[in-house]
C-alpha cells in the first residue's frame, strides 16, 4: 500500500466526500482500498471451514475401526500404572484386591468393542485396543 493512500483520521473528516465501499478506518488511519484484505480474509476462513468436515470425517473413521488400532502393550506407561494384563485370569489378587472374578475387558464401562469381539479400543487407553479377556484396576462393570 502507497504511503499517498493512508490519510489520518482528522484529514478523512474535514472532507465530506461521498464514502466509497471500500473504505476502512483502522486505529487512526484510512485505507483507501481493503477489498484485497476482506476478500483474502474470507478466502481462508472458507478454506477452513470447508476442510473440517473431510478432517473429521477421516479422522473418525480411522479411529471407529478397532482393527486399525494398535494393540496396548502391557509394557505401556499407562498400562503398567493401572496393572493392565492381556489374561484376567493371571491378575495378582493381593496387588489388587479390588478385582472380582468374572471381570474383565468385555464386561467393562470403558471397553467399545462389539459384543463379543476378541478386540476393541477402550476410553481409558484412547487409541489403543485391548484384549476383551483383558483386564485393568480401571475395570468398572457395564451397567
Amino acid at each position: 500500500m502507497a504511503l499517498h493512500e493512508i490519510r489520518s483520521l482528522p484529514d478523512v473528516k474535514r472532507q465530506n466526500a461521498a464514502r466509497r465501499p471500500s473504505r476502512m478506518i483502522v486505529g487512526h488511519c484510512q485505507i483507501e482500498d481493503y477489498t484485497m484484505y476482506t476478500s483474502e480474509t474470507r478466502r481462508r476462513v472458507l478454506k477452513v471451514v470447508l476442510a473440517l468436515p473431510v478432517l473429521a470425517t477421516a479422522n473418525l473413521g480411522r479411529n471407529a475401526l478397532a482393527e486399525d488400532l494398535p494393540a496396548l502393550d502391557e509394557n505401556d506407561p499407562t498400562a503398567k500404572a493401572l496393572g493392565y494384563t492381556t489374561d484376567a485370569s493371571t491378575v495378582d489378587t493381593k496387588k489388587y484386591p479390588a478385582f472380582q472374578a468374572g471381570s474383565h475387558c468385555a464386561t467393562c464401562t470403558h471397553f467399545q468393542g462389539a459384543p463379543g469381539a476378541s478386540t476393541g479400543p477402550c476410553a481409558i487407553f484412547a487409541g489403543k485396543s485391548v484384549v476383551a479377556n483383558g483386564w485393568c484396576s480401571a475395570w468398572v462393570k457395564k451397567a
